[in-house]
């Protein structure tokens, strides 16, 4: 269950590694934790309630959609900022844009570094997150 208040960490189930801003915060990647306020992200009801803004710690900026990137952005409510959290069996999470399109690490990649980006759900490991509260 996720829980308003709370901070956290988002593992993708295949590679263990987090969702992180990177240091020159233009991208969002994947990495080891090393960056912790950068790897720390806050969840904000937006218009409904399986709806949410994603903002990260770090930043104060929440998760966006371009295209098929993902990409930080001040709110402004749009709905590129809007986001449903699907809360699977297996405990893990789905995360999803208006058009039901998943956040996945691109092409399935395990290193640090592996961009974040949209494609249609078909039950990857590299779409399923897991939400860590830090300790």
């Amino acid at each position: 269950m996720l829980e308003l208040t709370t901070y956290y960490y988002l593992a993708a189930k295949h590679s263990g590694k987090f969702l992180t801003v990177s240091e020159n915060g233009g991208q969002i990647v994947q990495n080891e934790i090393h960056l912790p306020k950068n790897q720390i992200w806050l969840f904000i009801p937006a218009n409904n309630i399986e709806c949410y803004y994603i903002i990260n710690k770090g930043t104060g900026e929440c998760l966006a959609e371009t295209g098929d990137q993902i990409a930080l952005s001040k709110i402004s409510g749009g709905d590129p900022q809007i986001w449903k959290v699907k809360h699977l069996d297996n405990g893990l999470f789905l995360i999803q844009n208006k058009e039901d399109q998943c956040l996945c690490v691109d092409g399935k990649k395990t290193g640090n570094g592996a961009s974040i980006m949209l494609w249609r759900y078909h039950r990857g490991e590299h779409q399923h997150w897991n939400l860590l509260k830090p300790a």
